[in-house]
């Protein structure tokens, strides 16, 4: 059976581990991750038969779960699987492929190395859908890169610009934040649908409260202008840093002021103070909405919970976002706690985030000069031709290349001495692309950076011979300290 090349860049997208097995156990697809974890590539896995992949009794199991799936269901399964002498626990589902007659050519297996008992209990739909949203994932990240590269190109412009108009720069500075949290926001999604996990990954790092907040407050604008509320805010924190994530104390703080302009009335007052009490900075957000009955000051928190005092005619919502609210403060060892009738009659809702001993002076953003000779290998044009200028614009020499073999072909001769590359290339993907590359003596200095749309894939991803992985849109600040400190071993 032929895969549609549909089908094979969806497979090729995910993150876990498929390959498409025949009804004689012979694996004829394979994507990278399924590849790289039995230490071979997509290329060299095709053709061979289970049995030159795993022990007698772990291929019976297989066929006696593909032999389960010949009437059309869905088997999962948990095994213990020889690998490198020890046995681990994985969690196998075979998804059978019928032909139009109605015939099994084939089944999908789908190995995760999570075989606790809430995985095996996953549900058929979800199974499916990781393909899709690893595709969808992909798909999105490369648009939001080509937006995030232009806006620092024109930001850098604007740095030069004499008569630059402020509102400019604060539509700039919009953009980059909330290109951002799309971007995060994208892998709470894949994160959720990989076996029905509701964990937030978390980037934390010393950050300035009040360049935060003001954040929070630019973010806010266009909620609260939908029903033409004003915001009165007020601080006495002109200074401090707090240990965080900054993208995700935005998303709760937004997540709040979201909230309380969705219950309160039209042309109304929402106010935000933020001030400190007992070693904590607390932000305070008080709407002038129906408020919440004191049975429900705790269930609010909770994931899909709609309140008894909710106006169902005029108010959307699913029960998300104070849930990833409490996620978030728990997650910076921080608190959320909701009062009503709060100060304006509606609800007060308090978010404390502890103090943290760095100084704001002590905070150093110093982006390091590292320019070179480097180069792209990215099939999206608009994404590469995004990151060469920005890449550029930064005083690097960029040669830029659409596909695998290009780059294989070419790259030796140019010696750069950074290669970026997109792991979901046509023809042969970047995993391919980069053990063919380090087989040549004049790139033995070369620092190899993947270039990948999941954070979750970094470790087969530096088990396949990178250097580095890097998540879409590509962080140009990051990328030059990492290029740095790779120039200083």
């Amino acid at each position: 059976m032929q895969l549609s090349d549909v089908l094979i860049k969806i497979l090729d997208s995910s993150e876990q581990q498929i390959a498409f097995i025949d009804a004689d156990l012979t694996i004829r697809y394979a994507n990278a991750p399924f590849s790289v974890s039995h230490n071979r590539t997509p290329e060299s896995i095709q053709g061979i038969h289970l049995r030159g992949l795993y022990d007698e009794n772990d291929v019976q199991a297989i066929a006696h779960n593909i032999a389960k799936a010949a009437n059309g269901n869905v088997t999962n399964h948990c095994f213990s699987w020889e690998r490198n002498g020890d046995r681990n626990p994985v969690l196998v589902r075979v998804i059978p492929n019928m032909n139009e007659l109605g015939t099994v050519e084939g089944a999908f297996v789908y190995i995760s190395n999570d075989a606790t008992p809430k995985t095996s209990s996953v549900s058929m739909q979800h199974c499916r859908q990781d393909p899709f949203l690893m595709l969808l994932s992909h798909e999105l990240r490369n648009p939001v890169a080509a937006i995030q590269l232009s806006v620092d190109m024109l930001e850098q412009a604007c740095d030069s610009q004499t008569k630059l108009l402020p509102n400019h720069r604060t539509a700039i500075n919009i953009i980059k934040r909330q290109s951002a949290l799309i971007i995060r926001l994208i892998e709470d999604v894949l994160k959720r649908n990989d076996a029905e996990r509701t964990q937030l990954g978390f980037e934390k790092k010393p950050i300035c409260f009040p360049e935060l907040v003001q954040e929070m407050l630019h973010a806010t604008t266009a909620i609260t202008q939908k029903k033409n509320q004003t915001v009165k805010f007020t601080s006495e924190v002109t200074s401090g840093v707090i240990e965080g994530d900054s993208v995700r104390l935005t998303q709760a703080m937004t997540n709040l002021i979201d909230n309380a302009s969705k219950f309160s009335p039209q042309n109304s007052e929402i106010e935000i103070d933020c001030y400190f009490e007992d070693g904590q900075i607390v932000t305070r957000v008080s709407d002038r909405g129906p408020g919440i009955d004191s049975t429900e000051h705790q269930k609010i928190f909770d994931l899909n919970f709609q309140s008894s005092q909710r106006p169902h005619k005029t108010t959307e919502g699913y029960g998300i976002g104070l849930y990833w609210v409490k996620q978030i403060a728990d997650a910076h060892r921080g608190t959320i706690n909701v009062t009503s009738p709060g100060r304006l009659g509606g609800c007060d809702f308090e978010l404390r985030l502890p103090v943290c001993k760095t100084s704001h002076e002590q905070l150093d953003d110093t982006i390091p000069s590292a320019p070179g000779r480097l180069a792209i290998v990215e099939d999206n044009e608009d994404a590469r031709l995004a990151l060469a200028i920005a890449l550029k614009s930064r005083g690097f020499q960029i040669t830029t290349f659409g596909d695998g073999q290009c780059a294989i072909d070419e790259i030796p001769s140019l010696a750069p001495d950074t290669v970026l590359i997109d792991i979901s290339l046509p023809g042969k993907d970047g995993l391919s692309v980069v053990r063919e590359l380090q087989q040549h003596t004049q790139l033995q200095k070369t620092l190899f950076v993947a270039i990948t749309g999941h954070s979750q894939q970094r470790e087969m991803i530096l088990k396949a011979g990178f250097d580095e992985h890097m998540v879409k849109p590509v962080d140009t600040n990051q990328l030059c300290r990492i290029i740095s400190q790779h120039n200083q071993k």
